[in-house]
């Protein structure tokens, strides 16, 4: 039983790990990216910048984002100061869950301002390591009450780009709280970073990856038809029987290659 449950705390070391590396890659990625002075590789392979990124995205959408990123930041912020990994665990899951709530029901993305609601503070333990995370909402008088959302009116457009710088300083910071040893003993403290992880990957993430990816697709697709026309240049020569000569210079044209 103590071999079995040793091996099973290596293995959620490895995975948390592995977790956390990726999500640090991905985020120094974005920071390159979204650094307006400089353009970046996007997995070595495509040379991408912002500007291009973004001139594919509506800025309806863009302030949408900058606005969710910013209370999902300012509201993960102040959970750094909990030193006690169990209850640092727990008001994650928590304000995560009121965050999902907020955004499913009370985001308005049409508006300058976001709707604030009027929520009464409730109390849940925090500090129980045994039993599994099970966070929820709470309800004070047939209002939904938040524990640690906070919710402000924003009265004006953000800067995407110090969004996005500033969201990922904040989250290296929250990942780097998942090494304690707590994260790998407890399997149910394990569980609930990953599925904290799935919901920020929907959130952040996913979002910045997938457009990042798209628009490396159709950088190195531009480049492969460059490639295609050099080749269909040489094709008249590639069809000389195998005992002639080629020609002593190819046709030349212009090709910046493939990074």
């Amino acid at each position: 039983e103590i071999v079995r449950k040793v091996e099973e705390a290596k293995q959620r070391r490895e995975i948390l790990h592995l977790m956390i590396r990726e999500r640090n890659q991905a985020m120094d990625h974005f920071i390159q990216i979204y650094d307006r002075n400089r353009k970046s590789y996007w997995l070595g392979l495509a040379l991408v910048d912002s500007k291009a990124i973004l001139k594919k995205v509506e800025e309806s959408t863009m302030q949408k984002r900058t606005k969710m990123w910013y209370i999902l930041g300012v509201n993960l912020a102040p959970l750094l100061r909990i030193k006690n990994v169990p209850t640092y665990i727990r008001s994650l899951a928590q304000m995560m869950e009121e965050f999902d709530f907020f955004m499913s029901n009370r985001f308005n993305s049409d508006s300058s301002s976001i709707d604030v609601l009027g929520a009464k503070k409730v109390s849940v333990n925090l500090d129980n390591e045994v039993e599994a995370v099970k966070a929820k909402l709470h309800k004070v008088d047939n209002q939904v009450a938040y524990e640690f959302l906070q919710v402000f009116n924003v009265p004006c457009d953000l800067d995407y780009h110090q969004i996005v710088f500033a969201l990922c300083s904040t989250l290296k910071k929250i990942y780097s709280q998942f090494t304690e040893d707590e994260c790998v003993s407890n399997k149910h403290m394990f569980e609930t970073i990953t599925k904290l992880d799935s919901r920020l990957k929907t959130y952040f993430f996913g979002i910045l990856s997938k457009e990042a990816q798209k628009h490396a697709k159709a950088v190195l697709r531009e480049h492969t038809s460059e490639l295609d026309s050099i080749f269909k240049a040489w094709e008249p020569h590639l069809a000389l029987s195998p005992v002639a000569s080629p020609p002593s210079s190819p046709p030349r044209q212009q090709f910046p290659g493939l990074m």
